[in-house]
């Protein structure tokens, strides 16, 4: 940069002339170790959520297979009783199944949702697909809304419909959980052999036959 003064010139030192600070060879490596150690103490735990994720969700499918092969085996689950002589028993267990699934979908959202966000965070990428996939991940509305959006800027199209579908596959499963597994209440008729006494003639007996006035006087 130069400055004119009284018909002389003189140059001041602009930003590019000025001597940046030298990062001393001695700190550099430790400063590099101290960021290698922070991501292994990041990349732990990120790969047990990983893990726990993958276990849910293979456990979750190992279920359904266990359930379609048992009702494929002539409706093996038909032989299984349980004797309750309360219905609010049956109501209770159904109801208790029911949960079980809600719960579980509920945990299960949690865990890929936040892995998801955190791999979208950690990944380059601009700032509009940052915004439409954390959008998308507020539930099924947000991720068809997020989806149509995709139509006028498509920054992310793939990971949206991903999540749509991801959060479309737990709904159908909230509303088929109800139907899975069923107790049905019956009435099971068990024939048994009791001693009996005939308190009135059979039909080859006469009944005008019978004295009648000794019968009224025994009553």
């Amino acid at each position: 940069m130069y400055h004119s003064f009284g018909g002389k010139t003189s140059s001041s030192p602009s930003l590019g002339d000025i001597p940046l600070p030298q990062m001393d060879t001695a700190v550099a490596p430790l400063l590099q170790d101290s960021v290698n150690q922070d991501d292994n103490a990041n990349k732990q735990p990120r790969n047990l959520w990983r893990f726990f994720c993958y276990f849910l969700h293979l456990f979750l499918v190992a279920l359904h297979i266990v359930l379609l092969v048992i009702s494929a085996l002539n409706h093996a689950e038909h032989r299984i009783t349980l004797p309750f002589d309360n219905e609010a028993l049956t109501t209770g267990l159904s109801g208790g199944l029911q949960a079980f699934y809600i719960l579980y979908t509920a945990l299960l959202v949690f865990v890929t949702q936040s892995l998801a966000l955190s791999a979208t965070f950690s990944s380059p990428k601009n700032l509009t697909q940052i915004h439409d996939i954390c959008a998308a991940w507020s539930g099924l509305g947000a991720a068809l809304s997020t989806l149509w959006s995709q139509t006028k800027v498509a920054s992310s199209v793939w990971s949206v419909v991903l999540v749509a579908v991801y959060f479309a596959c737990v709904s159908v499963l909230h509303v088929a959980s109800s139907t899975i597994m069923q107790f049905q209440p019956f009435n099971h008729t068990i024939t048994r052999m009791v001693p009996a006494v005939a308190t009135w003639p059979g039909p080859s007996v006469n009944l005008s036959a019978l004295d009648w006035s000794t019968a009224i006087e025994f009553c």
